[in-house]
């Protein structure tokens, strides 16, 4: 198997998953027909944890009813929503990355929308998340008053997660744009907890707002504002690049800003680490419906809502038709 592709769910409770049983395990070689072991995998092994369940994948993430705290407007379309969920699924959603599967109870499954989880609180056993009412699925899921049907806990909402865990003690650049300044609370608050030094620009983007000043005052931070991706911004960038020794940017935005970011840092041949919010196209989150499939350079299918790999196979890779 490539060295550099990982399961976010290896090791985890939910694994071996789904693909096991069909043989496209993304890290075992024997689950995917081999005669001989050839992962990258150093945890519990996944083929023993197979044939030891029987020959059968282990237990599937399910859905639960979660009661809405709190509701409330923040600016224009944008809704901050505050779910009680239980103390086990907040424990779970602690770490950067982390998101869930949302729908109004009322609906059927194909309204199911992927969100990316902003806080947590455990002490409360709530977490937060940040709604755009932008078509069908927002609507309705925002038109259910009381409670809404929650599947969780998923975690591959970043690509290159393992930069964000093995950085201590350095220097970082964070960029978040638009709605996705949610995904960049929790990158902070992990970042800011293992003593980083964090220099943050924050985009308004299209949504003309930005709504995590209190998380950045509870850091002390003192953020640029700015429209990163007009040709000033990214001058801007380029030139904090040139005259600072960051070990990580972690990019929180669309594709493009992903692109303008990482061909900046590439320019500075420093060797500086990327990490990214994850845009793929996430429906059933298992790696099974090939939403977010894409191709590898190497023509390989990556399934993205799973896949830890390298920014670049994400960013250059097409998307899989047909």
């Amino acid at each position: 198997m490539d060295s550099h592709i990982r399961c976010i769910d290896a090791g985890s409770e939910y694994c071996p998953c789904f693909l096991s049983e069909t043989g496209d395990c993304i890290v075992c070689s024997h689950l995917h027909g081999n005669d001989f072991c050839d992962c990258n995998w150093c945890g519990t092994c996944i083929f023993n944890e197979f044939y030891w369940n029987g020959l059968q994948m282990k237990k599937s993430r399910g859905s639960i009813l979660s009661r809405i705290v709190d509701h409330q407007f923040i600016h224009r379309d944008l809704i901050l929503l505050t779910l009680q969920v239980p103390q086990s699924m907040c424990r779970a959603l602690i770490q950067p990355g982390s998101y869930v599967i949302l729908r109004n109870p009322e609906k059927p499954s194909y309204f199911d929308t992927p969100i990316s989880v902003m806080e947590v609180s455990e002490e409360k056993s709530q977490i937060t998340v940040i709604l755009q009412e932008i078509g069908a699925k927002t609507k309705s899921l925002l038109a259910s008053e009381k409670e809404v049907l929650l599947k969780g806990p998923y975690w591959n909402g970043i690509i290159g997660l393992e930069h964000l865990k093995n950085l201590k003690n350095k220097k970082v650049l964070i960029i978040a744009r638009g709605i996705a300044q949610a995904p960049a609370v929790p990158v902070i608050k992990y970042l800011h907890k293992n003593k980083n030094n964090i220099m943050l620009i924050l985009d308004p983007g299209n949504i003309q707002s930005v709504f995590i000043e209190k998380y950045i005052n509870l850091w002390n931070l003192e953020p640029i504002i700015m429209d990163v991706r007009s040709e000033a911004g990214l001058s801007h960038v380029k030139n904090l690049l040139q005259h600072n020794e960051f070990s990580l940017i972690f990019s929180s935005g669309s594709d493009l800003l992903h692109q303008d970011l990482l061909q900046i840092a590439k320019d500075q041949e420093k060797n500086i680490a990327f990490s990214m919010t994850n845009n793929r196209e996430i429906c059933c989150g298992e790696g099974v419906c090939g939403a977010c499939s894409v191709f590898a350079k190497d023509g390989k299918v990556l399934k993205v809502c799973k896949v830890q790999t390298f920014v670049e196979e994400i960013l250059q890779g097409g998307t899989v038709h047909g």
